[in-house]
């Protein structure tokens, strides 16, 4: 397939998809030896031609896209800061502001007047405040399409007011356009400057848009240069393996002028949204090359690639692959025919219907001032996802271990900042610390911890995310339904848990602060209470013990067969890594007519009793008892 637009540079897209099995294993397509090569104008599509379309559309095929993205990390619009003149306010005022904006500041384009007294007497101060800064000193031959004066005069401004730069900023990003903003000064309220407080809120605008990632806020030449590369790509692409794509870069422009990097987006459109972390690029050494991930969109992953000649592969690295097929349902359960006796691995702990977990982000102070005390009140054990080096951490540092030190709530791994990363070192602190640091609070306990990377939060490195997972013993939680909870929300938590337990599922309630506008404490009380109506049917635990259940349950066999006399051995093998897995599985034994739970025995291997509680199911009677996730043998007399 193969598409290209005569008398310009081609472009490209490709897609695929590696679709995994129920198995977990990678189920191949048939996509091997497809190479495409597009140019700015084409889209071509199954089945379909070229044809007129936006630049960077890609070529699509089954489920994955491959483009240079419009602007720079995927953003939606590009915005120019640019300083006209030399107003000594513009060095004193503006030029701090944009600097102190996140780990990497704005870029703002200086455009002085060199030939004013007022820059060449502090040429060198100037020069060297935008180079530390990592600013731009303008070209007058380089403009953005739609420049805007800001001033507060309304008769020489374009936009006057902090309400009307919103509007524009807003009209930008709706366009995907580029805009840049103009200011000649900055602390005054006439003419074309604006007052320090309006300046301060315009730029925190702009900051905002950027969080979001709906503004990329570049330098008036930065942009220029994006624009001209994008338009003179050729890109191809090539499946070499059902798990593996070759993307070679070829870029029309003179290198010594345009140097700004290209991003290169790979969007996985259909596979589930981990796979972000299981996907690494490489260039055509095979070196490992950073790639930025955001943890709000799922698996589209964006690549800084310099605008030249170049080639990159982009493959899958699932760890599932190859892995031991789990044992089927059936495994889980046995019976004697002699006797009528029946075992099973319970599908939840102590016979259960379904699990609740409370999952608490954020490290919020109110989690220590308000949620822990309401969730002992009713004895519940929730799951706090902390971020150390947070204020709502810090300020509770002491309260947060002393709840570590009572062992009656989980802790799981947030990151130290919720901040994300912008190289492998710091993606390894950031990661690396919490997990080190929450071993520390529960000595001999397990290592394994529940992780997630925060909302809105960015990370750039070049490993798979998956190699961070096993080095610091982190899964992410997939609880099979979930519910963000606040105010509003917590209307249907009600229905949501009725219908966790009728498919007999683990179910999540997620909160952030235990105060308006998250959640009122009347709210959250109501919540707790709505489960303790149901706490018969229900298991309410952490995540990590949650999870460690259901994988150690996956795992696991039963075998029962005759021992001496009129024992039954029931025999259990589980495949998990007892290191990691430690929670405890609940085995249910339906005895036959005639058996009482009174008179019933259980032994280990060792011959040491197991303790048993009786119960009643369906109008039958049950005996349970728990054991640990490893193989085990277990006598059973009446």
């Amino acid at each position: 397939m193969r598409a290209s637009v005569r008398g310009r540079p081609p472009q490209f897209g490709l897609v695929m998809m590696v679709r995994p099995s129920l198995s977990g294993k990678i189920l191949p397509l048939t996509l091997a030896g497809l190479a495409c090569q597009c140019g700015p104008s084409d889209t071509v599509g199954p089945g379909s031609a070229a044809g007129a379309a936006e630049p960077g559309s890609p070529v699509r095929v089954e489920n994955m896209e491959v483009r240079i993205a419009r602007w720079h990390d995927g953003k939606k619009a590009a915005i120019s800061v640019q300083f006209e003149g030399s107003d000594p306010s513009l060095l004193a005022r503006a030029l701090p502001a944009v600097r102190r904006y996140g780990r990497q500041p704005f870029v703002g384009t200086f455009l002085p007047d060199r030939e004013s007294e007022a820059y060449r007497a502090r040429r060198e101060e100037w020069e060297s405040a935008i180079r530390d800064g990592r600013q731009e000193l303008g070209r007058a031959d380089v403009k953005a399409p739609r420049v805007l004066t800001v001033g507060s005069d309304p008769e020489r401004a374009d936009i006057v007011g902090l309400d009307a730069f919103k509007q524009r900023v807003d009209e930008s990003v709706a366009g995907g356009g580029w805009t840049s903003f103009s200011f000649h000064s900055v602390g005054q309220e006439t003419g074309l400057s604006v007052g320090d407080e309006d300046f301060r809120q315009m730029m925190n605008y702009l900051s905002m848009r950027r969080y979001y990632w709906q503004a990329w806020i570049g330098g008036v030449s930065q942009v220029h240069k994006y624009q001209v590369e994008r338009d003179a790509i050729r890109v191809s692409v090539e499946a070499v393996s059902p798990s593996k794509i070759k993307i070679e870069v070829e870029c029309g422009t003179d290198p010594k002028a345009y140097d700004q990097p290209l991003t290169l987006q790979v969007d996985f459109r259909h596979l589930w949204r981990d796979y972000q972390f299981d996907v690494e690029v490489l260039d055509g050494s095979g070196k490992r090359i950073p790639a930025l991930r955001r943890s709000d969109l799922g698996p589209p992953l964006f690549v800084h690639v310099p605008p030249q000649r170049g080639t990159y592969y982009v493959q899958v690295t699932d760890p599932r692959v190859g892995a031991r097929p789990l044992p089927d349902e059936s495994a889980r359960s046995v019976g004697d025919p002699a006797s009528g006796l029946g075992a099973s691995v319970c599908r939840w702990h102590d016979g259960r219907q379904a699990a609740v977990s409370f999952r608490f982000d954020d490290s919020y102070a109110t989690h220590i001032l308000k949620a822990i005390p309401m969730l002992r009140e009713y004895g519940y054990k929730g799951t706090f996802f902390i971020n150390p080096a947070s204020s709502g951490y810090r300020d509770h540092r002491a309260e947060w271990e002393a709840v570590a030190a009572r062992g009656d709530q989980e802790f799981a791994n947030h990151t130290m900042r919720h901040n994300g990363a912008l190289n492998d070192e710091e993606a390894d602190r950031e990661v690396g610390d919490v997990s080190r640091y929450i071993w520390s609070l529960f000595p001999g306990k397990s290592k394994l911890l529940s992780f997630d990377t925060g909302g809105g939060t960015v990370w750039t490195f070049s490993q798979p995310f998956r190699a961070l997972a096993d080095r610091y013993h982190l899964f992410w939680p997939h609880p099979r339904t979930s519910i963000g909870m606040t105010d509003k929300d917590a209307e249907n938590y009600r229905a949501r848990l009725a219908g966790a337990i009728e498919r007999k599922v683990w179910f999540s309630a997620n909160f952030h602060s235990i105060a308006l506008p998250w959640m009122s404490d009347e709210t959250f009380r109501r919540v707790l209470e709505a489960t303790k109506e149901r706490e018969s049917e229900i298991w309410v635990a952490g995540i990590a013990e949650a999870f460690k259940y259901e994988q150690e349950r996956n795992a696991s066999t039963l075998a029962l067969h005759r021992g001496e006399g009129d024992t039954l051995v029931l025999t259990l093998a589980c495949g998990t890594d007892r290191e990691l897995y430690d929670q405890p599985l609940t085995i249910e034994l339906a005895l036959p007519e005639g058996w009482s739970a009174a008179t019933l025995k259980v032994r280990d291997a060792q011959g040491k009793a197991v303790a048993t509680r009786a119960a009643t199911v369906e109008g039958r009677p049950v005996v349970r008892f728990d054991v640990a996730p490893v193989e085990g043998e277990y006598a059973i007399t009446r």
